[in-house]
């Protein structure tokens, strides 16, 4: 079972104790359920492949590319019906046969450049700078609220402090 291949049987491999460790912050396995609902929700034919996995004591790592294709609503982002595919890296602890911790990092901004919604993004010290670009068949309040919605994950997120349109 796997969130992308059998999402109703992938909470049975979170323990009752899971944590996942997230940009954010950690978040317990309800919490984490519904943060992975998000994904299911907005993208359909997803597809998890495995590059890599490496197991040493009771944590396992994996490689991976994700794919899907956006077809619902995400982030304040209409459906664009635009493929995705990111890399990942996946950590996870074991324990008794289920995921006890949780990391993982997923190239988001890959994400939002392949959506359409950043233009490009430059490295200027401490600092990623985000070029928002207009998305196409959205109106300017639609933009203005993506936008918006961005900057603030961005700041919450990944600690960027900066933003040019």
């Amino acid at each position: 079972a796997s969130v992308v291949g059998d999402p109703a049987n992938f909470k049975d491999l979170l323990s009752s104790d899971f944590i996942a460790h997230l940009a954010t912050g950690p978040i317990n396995r309800e919490v984490f359920l519904q943060h992975n609902n998000v994904f299911i929700m907005a993208f359909s034919d997803r597809h998890f492949t495995v590059k890599d996995q490496v197991a040493e004591g009771d944590k396992v790592v994996t490689l991976a590319t994700w794919r899907g294709t956006h077809s619902g609503s995400f982030q304040g982002l209409p459906p664009t019906g635009k493929q995705v595919a990111i890399s990942a890296i996946l950590i996870e602890r074991i324990k008794d046969g289920q995921i006890e911790e949780h990391w993982s990092f997923f190239d988001q901004l890959s994400m939002m450049q392949q959506l359409g919604l950043f233009a490009t993004a430059i490295q200027q010290g401490n600092e990623l700078i985000l070029f928002l670009k207009e998305n196409d068949g959205l109106s300017a309040e639609e933009n203005k609220t993506i936008g918006a919605v961005w900057k603030e994950r961005s700041r919450s997120s990944f600690g960027m402090e900066k933003e040019v349109k």
